[in-house]
């Protein structure tokens, strides 16, 4: 998803299980100002990516994905912050609801990344199995982006492969 500063937001890609549809959301003001176009969309009146959506949105809805989301960020939030707690390594743990980052630092000062030990835990973690996302202009920093149905048991999996990978490269 991308937002500017007029307050409008727009999201394009696979955000139906690979089907393909966007969306478009902005101020009144806007939306009145472009309501006579004929052709404002991408992906617009795909009959089989609308049902798709719509599908997903009841899903997400009827299993209560929105919630497990919630609850699970928290879970794995805290679980970040008492690793956090024990390594200095991690300067810092930010996130809400499926997302969550963990940047590293050398000697726990912020103005210094530390890539080279994200590098070491990232590749300890995919050899092992388990995949996260790693970026930022350093590649000192994880990204982790969880499915809406990820469990409980799943998320305490992950913190504790974390925490097993920095412990046998740090």
């Amino acid at each position: 998803m991308v937002c500017n500063r007029t307050s409008s937001c727009w999201a394009r890609g696979s955000l139906v299980g690979g089907f393909p549809i966007s969306a478009v959301v902005v101020r009144r003001e806007i939306a009145e100002s472009i309501a006579g176009h004929k052709y404002f969309h991408t992906f617009g009146s795909n009959p089989v990516s609308v049902a798709a959506a719509r599908a997903t949105l009841v899903v997400i809805q009827q299993d209560g994905l929105i919630d497990n989301a919630h609850e699970r960020g928290q879970q794995f939030l805290t679980g970040l912050a008492e690793l956090k707690s024990r390594y200095p390594v991690i300067g810092d743990v930010r996130g809400a609801g499926v997302m969550a980052g963990v940047e590293f630092v050398a000697d726990g000062d912020p103005g210094r990344p530390a890539t080279d030990l994200a590098k070491r835990v990232h590749e300890n973690l995919r050899d092992n199995g388990v995949m996260i996302g790693r970026g930022s202009a350093t590649g000192n920093a994880f990204r982790f982006n969880r499915a809406l149905t990820i469990t409980a048991d799943m998320v305490d999996a992950v913190i504790e492969a974390f925490e097993v990978a920095l412990k046998a490269v740090g």
